[in-house]
C-alpha cells in the first residue's frame, strides 16, 4: 500500500511540473555517525522511518528531485568523486513540498548528497552514466 501511494505521489509530482514521466530512482538516505576516531561514515540503516524527505535521481534529465510534506527546512550539498561542492541550497518544505536540482551539466560519475536537518546530517549516493 505504501509503495503504491509512494509511486502515485511521484506520478503526481511529474504530472504538475508538466515533466515527461521517466524512471526516478529512489535515492536511500543514511544518517551520518561519528567513528570513535572522530571521522564520520554513513551508518546501515536506512532513515525512511524517521525522516519524512524522500529522493529521486532521474537518469534521463539529470535531475536530483527532493519531496517532504512535513514543513521542515533542509540545507544540502552535492558532492562529486573529487569531494568539490557540485551545488548547496535551502530546501523549505513549508513553502513548496518539492524542488528539482538540475544536474545536466555534470559529467559521468558517483555523487553524494549531504542533507542537513537539526544539525543532524543524512547521505545518499548516486551515479550518473553517460
Amino acid at each position: 500500500m505504501k509503495k503504491k501511494i509512494f509511486f502515485l505521489t511521484l506520478l503526481f509530482a511529474f504530472i504538475l511540473k508538466g515533466t515527461n514521466v521517466s524512471v526516478a530512482s529512489p535515492v536511500p538516505l543514511y544518517r551520518v555517525t561519528p567513528k570513535v576516531t572522530g571521522n564520520t561514515k554513513p551508518s546501515k540503516a536506512p532513515v525512511h522511518f524517521c525522516l519524512t524527505l524522500t529522493v529521486f535521481f532521474d537518469e534521463d534529465i539529470r535531475q536530483l528531485a527532493l519531496y517532504d510534506e512535513s514543513g521542515n527546512t533542509y540545507t544540502y550539498y552535492v558532492y562529486d568523486e573529487d569531494e568539490s561542492e557540485v551545488v548547496q541550497g535551502s530546501f523549505n518544505s513549508s513553502v513548496t513540498n518539492s524542488i528539482s536540482l538540475d544536474l545536466s551539466y555534470c559529467i559521468e560519475g558517483t555523487y553524494i548528497l549531504v542533507v542537513s536537518i537539526d544539525g543532524t546530517l543524512y547521505q545518499g549516493e548516486f551515479t550518473i552514466e553517460e
